[in-house]
C-alpha cells in the first residue's frame, strides 16, 4: 500500500549526485540543530521503498480493522519480501491518517485495487493498507485513523503508541490571539508552493536570517532552486504542532519523490516565529528528526 506524500510536496540541496544532500529549507536537514546542513549517507535505492510491492499479499495475511470512529494501533513483525495487510471501509471524502516511527514500507490500495499516491480517499468501499520492509526484518507499530465529517481521528504524536483521537494533530497552543493563521497552515501553504513549483513564494516563507544563511544556501536562492527542481513532488503527513505565544514548531513526515525516480524519507521539524509586520509565521530553521 502506498501513500507517498511530499513535490508536488519537499526540498533538499544536493552535492555530488545524491551522495550528500543538503536540505535547502524545504524539509530535511542533517543531524545538526541548525536548519539545513548536509545529509550524508543517504540510503541506496535498495534500502528505499519501491513505488509498488514486488510480491503478492496473501488473503490470510490481511486483517480487517475498524478505524471509522477510533484510531487503531497495529503491531507486528515483517521481513523483506513478506507483506501484511489491514483492510478498512471508508467513504469518498474521508482522509486516512497513519504514522509509524519504524522503517517500513506502506502502500494504500483503493477499492478498485489501485495504489493511491495520497491519503485523500475518493471512493466508497474497502481499502487495504499493505506493509513490508525495504530490507532485513523488523517489528513495527502502525497507527491508523480516519478523518471525515463526523470525526477527526488522526495520528498526532511522535510516539507510535500514543494517539489522541478527535484531533487532526497534536496542538498545544497559548497564543492569546485566535485571529492568527495557524503555524500548520503556513507549513501546508509552503508545501503547496513547492508542489506547484512556486519556488519564489516558498523561498519567501523563510525568514530573512534563514535565506541569508550561506551555510544552508551557499548561493542564496539559486542554491535553494537547484535542489527543489530535482524534486518531482513531496508527500507530507503532519505528526504534531506546538505553539507558545510567538513561537511554534510543526513536525512533518515527508517522502521526497525525486525526478530520478528515487524516493527519500525523512521526518522534519519546522521552527517558526510570528512576524507581526507581515501578520504571518516565518520559518526560522528546519531540523531533521529521523
Amino acid at each position: 500500500m502506498s501513500v507517498h506524500h511530499c513535490k508536488n510536496q519537499t526540498s533538499f540541496i544536493h552535492i555530488s549526485i545524491f551522495s550528500v544532500i543538503l536540505l535547502i529549507i524545504g524539509g530535511c536537514n542533517s543531524t545538526s540543530s541548525t536548519s539545513l546542513q548536509a545529509i550524508s549517507n543517504i540510503e541506496t535505492s535498495s534500502n528505499n521503498c519501491p513505488d509498488k510491492p514486488s510480491g503478492a499479499l496473501e488473503n490470510q495475511n490481511v486483517k480487517t480493522i475498524d478505524i471509522s470512529s477510533q484510531t487503531v494501533t497495529e503491531t507486528g513483525q515483517v521481513k523483506a519480501g513478506q507483506y501484511l495487510g489491514y483492510a478498512f471501509t471508508a467513504k469518498s471524502g474521508d482522509k486516512l491518517n497513519y504514522q509509524t516511527n519504524d522503517n517500513i514500507c506502506v502502500w494504500v490500495y483503493s477499492p478498485d485495487n489501485r495504489i493511491i499516491p495520497t491519503t485523500d480517499l475518493t471512493q466508497d468501499g474497502k481499502y487495504i493498507v499493505q506493509v513490508s520492509v525495504p530490507r532485513g526484518a523488523t517489528t513495527f507499530a502502525l497507527n491508523m485513523g480516519l478523518e471525515n465529517n463526523d470525526n477527526a481521528n488522526s495520528i498526532v504524536s511522535d510516539s507510535p503508541t500514543s494517539v489522541t483521537p478527535a484531533a487532526s494533530q497534536t496542538t498545544i497552543s497559548n497564543t492569546g490571539d485566535n485571529s492568527r493563521t495557524s503555524p500548520t497552515t503556513t507549513i501546508e501553504r509552503y508545501y503547496q508552493h513547492l508542489n506547484s513549483s512556486n519556488y519564489r513564494n516558498a523561498w519567501n516563507t523563510l525568514s530573512d536570517s534563514l535565506r541569508s544563511n550561506r551555510q544552508e544556501h551557499p548561493q542564496g536562492y539559486s542554491s535553494y532552486l537547484e535542489w527543489w527542481e530535482q524534486v518531482k513532488y513531496i508527500d507530507t503527513q503532519k505528526l504534531g504542532t506546538k505553539t507558545n505565544n510567538d513561537s511554534a514548531y510543526v513536525t512533518v513526515k515527508c517522502g521526497y519523490n525525486l525526478a530520478s525516480g528515487r524516493k527519500i524519507y525523512a521526518t522534519v521539524r519546522y521552527y517558526l516565529e510570528w512576524n507581526s509586520s507581515i501578520s504571518d509565521w516565518e520559518i526560522m530553521r528546519v531540523t531533521k528528526i529521523s
